[in-house]
């Protein structure tokens, strides 16, 4: 059977309905779907906040330190979040998120978040949400990765962004910026 995304999540999973796209990504036996969510209902934020949660703890693996800021994040600051989010959704399941905001004084978008549950890692969710970001909007596109996540680097580099900047957290994590010429 083919896996195929929609946009839009049906009502009664905390999304706002939009099927207006759908293409084959991979196979599956679970039809899956891309949709905007809804930080407001309680449900949804705590879901994003588990696929958050476990796909942060294993980026600070990857990055080699033991505080992450991401990893302080809870459920009442996605809620409050001015960011947009989007779900990759198999199912009733929340399996990525990807999260917009504005870039601050300048046109533009930011990817504030992206994260796949570890177990669905490298099966093509993440790339499709950020396929569908970019075909959402104008203008520039910039995001930052942890310098030593190559995954996250390859993944944007095939898909057009370009390597702007390299500096450290306050915690001392090698980061990188990439954007995505709009």
């Amino acid at each position: 059977m083919v896996l195929r995304i929609g946009i839009g999540c049906p009502e009664g999973l905390g999304g706002v309905a939009r099927p207006d796209y759908d293409r084959v990504l991979f196979a599956s036996r679970v039809s899956a779907m891309l949709c905007r969510l809804d930080v407001r209902d309680a449900v949804r934020a705590r879901a994003i906040h588990r696929v958050l949660q476990d796909a942060y703890r294993e980026e600070a693996v990857v990055l080699g330190v033991r505080h992450f800021p991401p990893l302080s994040r809870g459920v009442r600051d996605i809620a409050a979040s001015a960011g947009t989010f989007h779900g990759f959704l198999a199912g009733n399941e929340l399996l990525g998120v990807i999260e917009v905001e504005e870039a601050p004084g300048e046109d533009g978008r930011v990817i504030a978040s992206l994260a796949v549950a570890p177990r669905m890692f490298r099966r093509g969710i993440g790339r499709a949400l950020v396929e569908y970001v970019i075909a959402a909007g104008d203008g520039p596109l910039s995001v930052s990765t942890g310098a030593a996540n190559g995954a996250a680097i390859g993944l944007y580099e095939k898909l057009g962004f370009i390597l702007t900047r390299r500096y450290a957290t306050p915690e001392g994590i090698p980061m990188v910026e990439l954007v995505r010429p709009g």
